[in-house]
């Protein structure tokens, strides 16, 4: 099985020595030679006196370098519609059930099943579903719902969280949040 390189070493391969590269260039025309830290100037109230930092370079590929990057195949969690990977927003107005959709999609990635028309890949996966809006108390209700249409036995894979439940939880947007459920 082919190795599967990482985007930095695709990168660091690829922008080795773009600058007679015809079919490469990266973002601002800026090399690391190029990237030390400017010194603002001091009269700029914008800096606070700090060092500005120059801005991060991002590559940017051809088209024929997309076509042969090798790239890891995704891991499906249910039909094509969710891979590992994948981020996803669920919106709607109020009482149109977006909850009971996303219960119900986890329930069956849990456990490995088919979802509408999107077939499972059998094999049962840990999923968290978090709410951040819900009392425990209408949470507890959907829950039983989505368990009452699921029929057979829950999946045990399956974790709920409800922010209620955890008072100093920081909003889940932010780097905090991110590392108070990590």
């Amino acid at each position: 099985m082919p190795k599967h390189q990482s985007d930095p070493e695709i990168i660091r391969d690829t922008f080795r020595d773009t600058r007679d590269d015809a079919d490469a260039f990266q973002f601002g025309d800026a090399y690391e030679d190029d990237l030390a830290p400017a010194e603002p100037p001091r009269d700029d109230p914008r800096f606070n006196g700090a060092a500005r930092q120059a801005p991060p370079t991002a590559p940017c590929l051809t088209v024929a370098r997309w076509l042969v990057r090798d790239l890891p195949p995704p891991d499906f969690l249910i039909g094509y519609l969710l891979s590992t990977t994948t981020r996803m927003m669920l919106v709607a107005p109020t009482g149109l059930g977006k909850t009971m959709i996303a219960l119900a999609l986890a329930f069956a990635i849990a456990a490995g099943r088919a979802f509408l028309h999107w077939g499972g890949y059998g094999k049962p996966r840990r999923v968290l579903f978090i709410d951040g809006e819900m009392s425990r108390r209408l949470f507890q209700a959907r829950i039983k719902d989505a368990a009452r249409a699921y029929g057979d036995a829950v999946p045990d894979t399956l974790f709920l969280l409800s922010r209620e439940d955890f008072e100093d939880m920081p909003p889940l947007n932010t780097k905090e949040g991110q590392a108070y459920i990590d």
